[in-house]
């Protein structure tokens, strides 16, 4: 899958606060990166705990201290990244507080 805003997760775990979020993220990016997902179930195999809100897939990542959420367009393979953050920031983001 081709990855859009890499630059997100970086500036996300390059933060002192959050830089123990660099490995789950780093893997989340590579395993993500490494695949050719065509559905949505095939995430799941992946990433099991991974919902869908609205048009965005979800994922728990770092035993779930982390979200990404983006948008998947299975057809071109491409992965937006539309926010990285701590689980509670990524209620903020439901509430357009961010």
């Amino acid at each position: 899958m081709r990855i859009i805003s890499q630059k997100k997760i970086k500036d996300f775990y390059g933060l002192p606060q959050h830089e123990q979020a660099k490995i789950p993220l780093q893997q989340w990016y590579y395993t993500i990166r490494n695949r050719d997902y065509r559905s949505f179930a095939q995430i799941l195999v992946d990433f099991g705990d991974t919902v869908r809100e609205k048009d965005l897939y979800v994922f728990s990542i770092g035993e779930g201290k982390y979200k990404v959420a983006a948008s998947i367009y299975f057809d071109t393979g491409c992965v937006y990244v539309r926010f990285v953050g701590s689980a509670s920031d990524w209620g903020h983001f439901l509430m357009g507080g961010m």
